[in-house]
């Protein structure tokens, strides 16, 4: 019966989990695997491992932050596992090895978790992660609305239209000038307005 902590390095992905045990004690890895993706897999996993191994010591499971988020970390915890979110930034790579696959990435996370040569990324709680993920909604829209800008001053600057004012744009006089312009050609009437209103649309959103 191994009695020490076991070791968990899982190499995610959107699919998939690349799964190592490693056993400080004894220097060795086991019970390598890949499955797919999902909390209860793992869990299923981990506990055939227990049956298989004889395990009777606590797990350290451990994965490197990433696009995949914090659902499987939550998920562990949940189910009573002791889970850490990895910086990629702090884990130390092997010098020279160039040949990169899952089961060696889960082997090195497996190690850095047993020699703690990581710095753990802070789990937000659902708060947290609503938050950014609206601050990432509202970047998104402050780019659209620049880049909606861009597009209106270049199709003044291309029909030759200036602003004759000295001073930045977009300030309440410039908004005032916009108003005023109107172009005889139907075609420039509807783009110039089409871009106009696509500023006007977004700056409230």
């Amino acid at each position: 019966m191994k009695d020490s902590v076991i070791y968990v390095g899982i190499d995610v992905h959107k699919d998939t989990n690349s799964v190592c045990m490693y056993d400080r004690q004894d220097n060795t890895f086991f019970a390598e695997a890949k499955l797919d993706a999902g909390t209860d897999i793992m869990v299923k996993y981990l506990k055939k491992a227990v049956k298989d191994y004889g395990l009777s010591g606590e797990f350290l499971l451990g994965y490197e932050a990433g696009p995949t988020g914090y659902g499987l970390c939550r998920g562990l915890k949940k189910h009573g596992y002791n889970c850490v979110i990895m910086a990629p930034t702090t884990i130390k790579k092997a010098s020279g090895d160039k040949v990169k696959t899952d089961r060696k990435d889960a082997r090195l996370l497996s190690i850095t978790l047993a020699s703690n040569g990581f710095r753990k990324v802070y789990l937000p709680d659902p708060t947290d992660e609503n938050t950014k993920e609206f601050t990432r909604t509202r970047n998104t829209l402050k780019g659209h609305l620049k880049k909606a800008k861009q597009n209106l001053l270049s199709f003044l600057l291309r029909m030759g239209v200036s602003y004759p004012e000295s001073g930045n744009y977009w300030t309440e006089k410039h908004r005032q000038w916009l108003g005023t312009l109107s172009f005889k050609d139907w075609m420039l009437q509807l783009s110039f307005d089409t871009l106009w209103q696509e500023v006007k649309d977004l700056e409230p959103r």
